[in-house]
């Protein structure tokens, strides 16, 4: 639509609890509104850190906190997860890990609780389920942790192929992401077939179901 009508997309980013907090701008290219949420919008503040809480400063990667006066001030009758999500200093902690340009434009990476640390190297599923979803048989693909007594964690798929019956290997996978260049340490070591994905009631798969569920996977290599 862009290429033949000229049609803008623009990127909004925000939280149930506060509104949208982050947009791209009128004018922005393709090349920025087809992959960045944007930049903070005004009235806003935001700030990033790593897993120990530390700020970092842009450019960078790390969760991203914002605070403002339209968030909600707190959970109704749920104190505990009230101060999970607001600190002291209002907050609010939101668990996405995101990559942020010199320029304050932001590309979300994963959840916090969706990487994959494998013997301390992380591991963002999301790089790898694009890579899978070009491919002629997968219809969906998600990618979760598996835990490993020597690792503490490896690398699991589940897949849903695109003709029902068929049998993806996990040679075949990684095969195909070695062909795209994907780096062998990103690779899953177990695949498991499945009909459908477990979803919410808004169409998104419950990836901490599929990560029960990958509690029972051993590696295949």
């Amino acid at each position: 639509m862009n290429r033949r009508l000229g049609a803008e997309i623009n990127a909004f980013y925000g939280y149930t609890e506060g509104g949208a907090t982050h947009s791209t701008r009128p004018g922005d290219s393709i090349e920025v509104t087809s992959t960045s949420f944007g930049k903070l919008v005004e009235g806003w503040e935001e700030c990033f850190v790593d897993e120990e809480g530390r700020r970092l400063t842009p450019p960078c990667e790390g969760e991203i906190w914002v605070r403002g006066a339209n968030f909600v001030p707190g959970y109704f009758r749920q104190p505990q997860n009230t101060r999970k999500m607001f600190d002291n200093e209002g907050w609010f902690h939101s668990a996405d890990i995101v990559r942020v340009d010199e320029n304050g434009y932001c590309t979300f990476v994963s959840r916090r609780d969706d990487l994959i640390n494998r013997g301390g190297y992380k591991i963002d599923p999301r790089e790898i389920e694009e890579i899978l979803y070009t491919h002629p048989r997968i219809g969906q693909a998600a990618v979760v942790a598996m835990p490993d007594e020597r690792l503490g964690q490896r690398a699991a798929v589940f897949i849903v192929p695109k003709t029902p019956g068929d049998v993806i290997t996990l040679e075949e996978v990684t095969g195909y992401l070695g062909e795209k260049g994907l780096s062998k340490n990103h690779w899953p070591e177990a695949v498991q077939m499945v009909e459908s994905f477990p979803m919410t009631s808004t169409g998104k798969f419950q990836r901490f179901a599929l990560r029960e569920q990958a509690k029972r996977l051993k590696p295949q290599r």
